[in-house]
């Protein structure tokens, strides 16, 4: 993922402009408003096509940008997912061949997805999972006790 590190900030940058985009049409339609309720002025039937316009514009506009944003942000995490994927294979691939002799495939496959999960958990800034299954993680919060009747 070096030629494409900056495809995250990106996505963000235009999912906020994005953003913006959707708040215009609002803007618009109140300009019309305005225009109906101010006694004082002369409402102009020119003026009002041209906010409406407007405000189909940005809408539409607010729409595509913003399917830009998720297509940019799906492809930099399809990236992620596939660099983490290598990673672990490599990893998996490094083991010495009496490692596969003694583990039978299911206990591989779970030590790969738990080196998946670690990587990913990491990257969120969550606790990782232990990397022994038969350890079970300890409860954060004490279980609810029933009440008695």
């Amino acid at each position: 993922m070096v030629g494409r590190k900056y495809m995250l900030p990106a996505s963000l940058v235009i999912s906020a402009i994005s953003s913006l985009l959707g708040i215009l049409p609002l803007v618009f339609i109140w300009l019309i408003i305005r225009e109906f309720l101010n006694p004082t002025s002369e409402t102009s039937q020119t003026i009002i096509d041209t906010y409406a316009w407007w405000a189909v514009g940005t809408a539409v506009a607010g729409i595509a940008i913003y399917f830009l944003a998720l297509c940019i942000s799906h492809l930099a995490a399809f990236r992620v997912e596939v660099e983490m994927r290598k990673q672990s294979m490599e990893k998996i691939v490094s083991f010495p061949l009496g490692f596969f002799d003694n583990n039978t495939c299911g206990r591989i496959r779970k030590i790969h997805g738990v080196e998946a999960r670690v990587r990913g958990n990491a990257a969120r800034g969550l606790r990782p999972p232990p990397l022994d299954p038969r350890k079970r993680p300890s409860r954060s919060f004490p279980r609810p006790r029933r009440a008695a009747f």
